[in-house]
């Protein structure tokens, strides 16, 4: 009996300590972590161990709140981060320019009306080696072909700017991959290609 009555004295005084302890100025334990300090006494902690649980949460909580920060809140840009970020931006609207004005010269294309020209032009390198050919049909053929041209750039742009954002500026130096085929590669080289020349003029 005496034993029990020395036990819970003996807890009572302890609680007394831990409370000082986390009330104290030197600590800035928070209210769940005293709760969990007061419960570990409660069990049969001693201060020590009690004081080590209050310690515990608080390191839990720090790294809980970090991650929290990264996959859900908001983590403070470095410089460096910055100036990536910027530069990112600075080559995917290059990209995004590049492809606006080759719609735009396609628009224009599309919109211009030749008068009829029945006139025709001789073209070859002799006399013997030649022929006639139609003005108004010179003019389409080269509209249709300036067309052309602005279509395959738009789509190389395209498939660029989709390199990039898969595989960012080391993809403008990079080989394509051996699973495309020879068709494939080429077209993945020249995106590649208009990728280093927008990232080249940027260094200028």
């Amino acid at each position: 009996m005496l034993y029990l009555q020395h036990t819970k004295q003996q807890k009572l005084i302890e609680m007394n300590n831990i409370e000082t302890v986390i009330l104290s100025k030197e600590n800035t334990y928070s209210e769940e972590e005293g709760l969990k300090a007061m419960e570990a006494i409660m069990n049969g902690a001693t201060l020590e161990d009690a004081k080590f649980e209050a310690k515990t949460v608080a390191e839990e909580e720090a790294e809980s709140e970090m991650w929290d920060d990264i996959l859900f809140g908001e983590v403070e840009e470095t410089e460096e981060d910055k100036e990536n970020k910027a530069r990112k931006q600075k080559i995917i609207a290059a990209l995004e320019y590049e492809i606006s004005k080759l719609n735009n010269e396609i628009t224009d294309l599309n919109s211009r009306v030749y008068k009829a020209n029945n006139g025709t032009v001789y073209v070859g390198i002799s006399e013997l080696d030649g022929d006639n050919y139609n003005i108004g049909a010179i003019n389409e053929k080269r509209r249709e072909n300036k067309i052309k041209g602005a279509q395959e750039g738009i789509a190389l742009a395209k498939k660029a700017l989709d390199i990039f954002n898969n595989y960012g500026e080391d993809a403008a130096t990079m080989d394509a991959p051996n699973s495309l085929d020879r068709r494939e590669k080429y077209f993945f080289e020249a995106a590649t290609e208009t990728l280093f020349v927008i990232i080249r003029d940027l260094n200028k």
